[in-house]
């Protein structure tokens, strides 16, 4: 299949408005995301959503450096949107695909990152995350599933960045999960035992492993490594959480291995 080529003469007048409306709203939540997650120390709250963490902290939580990934998810998302909106781009059939999934991801991490400071990792942080989720995984299987074939272009700056987040989130979702169980004090539930610690991460590792197999993203798989390596930093000097790490590099092998199978499948399936 050719790489599709395209200019602004490919719009029709019916998707004129709307891919304009699209292209704003990713700018404008792109910036929204990266303003939301500063709130606290412009606004002077007195909590962030690093010490509201803090207080529901499980097993399941990775260290603190872990969280630097979203730097570097703001700042190639924000890349994207001013990417997209260049006249050049603003009719792009592969951001058209996408656009609103993306968007609805941006402003799910908006949400997240103003509620959780103000609000604590509660029911509701959970559902906003997991709004987020759908969207992010959306717009990444949307674009790895589409008949067109992307340019180098849209891959780096539109399929790459989403796939991290989306990954990012994923495994953020089941954080979130069992930081709430352990807010609201459901015993049974209780994510600091270990038997329950081990349901939430098998269930995590299944998640993840099965939107690799789908989507064959390489970024998506990278992220959730990152956070199953981290959940093993943060456990290192915590022998009771020995098999809980044993489990996490038991993941992060399987989702190298589920990854490149991915690609094998897709070349071989591109191939016939």
């Amino acid at each position: 299949m050719a790489i599709t080529t395209y200019s602004s003469h490919y719009s029709d007048a019916g998707h004129r408005t709307t891919d304009g409306l699209q292209a704003l709203s990713l700018l404008i939540l792109a910036v929204a995301q990266i303003i939301s997650a500063q709130l606290p120390f412009i606004m002077g709250w007195p909590e962030t959503v690093a010490s509201q963490a803090r207080l529901v902290e499980t097993p399941l939580t990775p260290a603190g450096y872990t969280f630097a990934i979203w730097g570097v998810i703001y700042l190639w998302s924000l890349a994207f949107a001013i990417w997209q909106i260049l006249p050049r781009q603003l009719h792009n059939p592969v951001v058209r695909r996408a656009g609103w999934p993306i968007a609805g991801a941006f402003a799910a991490n908006t949400l997240w990152s103003w509620w959780v400071p103000q609000n604590g990792v509660d029911a509701v942080s959970f559902l906003i995350i997991v709004a987020g989720v759908t969207c992010a995984c959306a717009a990444m299987l949307n674009l790895v599933r589409s008949e067109i074939l992307l340019t180098r272009a849209e891959d780096t700056l539109v399929l790459m960045p989403i796939s991290l987040l989306a990954g990012w989130v994923s495994a953020a979702a089941f954080v979130n999960a069992a930081s709430a169980v352990r807010l609201y004090g459901i015993d049974q539930l209780d994510p600091t035992r270990p038997g329950v610690a081990m349901g939430f991460m098998l269930t995590s590792m299944a998640f993840l492993l099965t939107l690799t197999r789908l989507g064959g993203q390489m970024f998506y798989a990278i992220a959730g490594m990152w956070a199953l390596q981290g959940i093993i930093a943060a456990n290192l000097n915590r022998p009771e959480a020995g098999i809980l790490n044993i489990v996490a590099g038991i993941g992060i092998a399987l989702l190298a291995a589920n990854l490149v199978w991915a690609k094998i499948l897709g070349q071989n399936q591109k191939a016939g």
